[in-house]
């Protein structure tokens, strides 16, 4: 994605938003203005982002019953077999 910043500074624009257009188009590229100042764009900008990608998966229900998550190791602590050192 191609994003022409400083939408809220028209006047002292360097590049037209023509050629911005014909650049993303040749790289195949979406293209948007947006300002982070003011925010005009950015949630349309966000939107195009998300109807491009993939529809994820449903998550698949384990089978299995009980308790789920992962296990974390221990605390260091407790396996540590103790030192002959008395210093």
């Amino acid at each position: 994605m191609l994003v022409g910043n400083k939408l809220d500074m028209e006047s002292q624009r360097k590049t037209p938003r023509e050629m911005g257009e014909r650049f993303a188009q040749e790289e195949g590229l979406l293209f948007a203005e947006a300002s982070a100042k003011s925010g005009d764009g950015v949630e349309e900008l966000f939107m195009e982002i998300a109807k491009k990608l993939p529809l994820a998966p449903p998550p698949q229900r384990s089978s299995q019953s009980g308790p789920r998550g992962v296990k974390v190791a221990g605390d260091q602590e407790e396996n540590a077999t103790p030192s002959a050192c008395t210093c």
